[in-house]
């Protein structure tokens, strides 16, 4: 059976090299009478509702693991839960990159959307579709009832988190906050800290932004998992193609299966002969995915997931990708 995807994610791995130098001092106050469960159950409570400012959230977990050591052990994997939760919010969904010209009539691959996305969408009003040449469009067309502008796209667009939000979030981004925190007056900048000599307050900066960064993949070589079609792409092989090419990562292999369009003749160009026609209605388009390590073996297919045995679509993947970036970057 396949473990949930964030459990592959791993925090910094500074952090256990902190731990095993020095010694280990004891907190003075009630805090270090305190039992192992009642910690966890304080920094639960910390993360318990992180839809407000979570960037803030996060960092107050943080600056508590960094009192001690013993609250560095208890509180590090409940960072990790909330770098997970903060900066992984896609895993284990489906995921697809759709085009902008997609409509009601082909607006995601087949089976993605379940009857009552369906109906949520076909039910639900959207700017788009008062616009001047929508109008136009439906008037002109035989049926004018049908709301083509009703689909993923433009409800994606209208409801999910514009990228203006997702800009004005960075204020609140944990990383931020921990530079904002040490950045109060009477601290001073990075540099000021060194030439005062303050090495604690130096310390404790450096050790707060490192925690605040995202959590990272197992060191490689690891496998994208298709949870759907039973496929896979190993890192390994990919960088032997960027090492000829560009940095290729796993992120640019799912990518390159993920696409969507009501037209794909639009990448036709770029993808080469044997991919005309698919780059654009991408195998992969809708599916769920996680990362594993390739040093473990892969976990057995699961009764009634769809498939029996995986299969390594690695080189296929290569060839698109060199296909793609000979078209867009090279000459010849």
């Amino acid at each position: 059976m396949l473990d949930h995807p964030l459990t592959t994610l791993r925090g910094p791995s500074v952090v256990d090299e902190w731990l095993e130098r020095g010694p280990v001092a004891q907190q003075p106050g009630s805090i270090g009478k305190l039992s192992t469960e009642v910690l966890d159950m304080i920094f639960q409570e910390i993360l318990h509702d992180d839809k407000d400012k979570p960037g803030v959230k996060l960092v107050s977990c943080i600056c508590l693991a960094l009192g001690c050591k013993r609250l560095l052990v208890v509180g590090k994997r409940h960072i990790l839960d909330g770098l997970a939760r903060y900066y992984v919010r896609a895993a284990g969904c489906r995921l697809v990159c759709l085009g902008e010209t997609t409509d009601a009539t082909d607006q995601a691959p087949p089976g993605m959307l379940t009857a009552d996305e369906l109906k949520e969408i076909a039910e639900t009003k959207v700017r788009a579709e008062d616009d001047e040449w929508a109008i136009r469009a439906r008037a002109d067309s035989e049926d004018p009832n049908v709301i083509l502008e009703r689909c993923l796209y433009e409800f994606a667009r209208e409801f999910y988190e514009s990228e203006a939000a997702r800009k004005a979030k960075f204020i609140f981004s944990p990383a931020w906050v921990c530079m904002e925190l040490w950045a109060r007056p009477g601290l001073g900048p990075e540099w000021l800290l060194m030439e005062r000599g303050d090495t604690v307050q130096l310390r404790d900066r450096k050790m707060a932004d490192t925690l605040a960064r995202w959590a990272t993949y197992a060191p490689g070589p690891n496998v994208l998992l298709n949870l759907v079609k039973g496929e896979y792409v190993r890192e390994a092989a990919l960088d032997e193609c960027g090492r000829v090419y560009n940095r290729v990562s796993l992120a640019h292999a799912m990518l390159s299966r993920v696409c969507y369009s009501i037209d794909p003749s639009g990448a036709d160009e770029y993808c080469g002969e044997e991919f005309v026609g698919r780059f654009g209605r991408g195998p992969w388009a809708g599916d769920r995915f996680c990362i594993v390590s390739e040093r473990e073996e892969l976990p057995a297919p699961r009764d009634g997931c769809g498939f029996e045995e995986w299969r390594d679509v690695t080189e296929e993947v290569n060839r698109l990708l060199e296909n793609i970036w000979k078209a867009m970057c090279w000459e010849d």
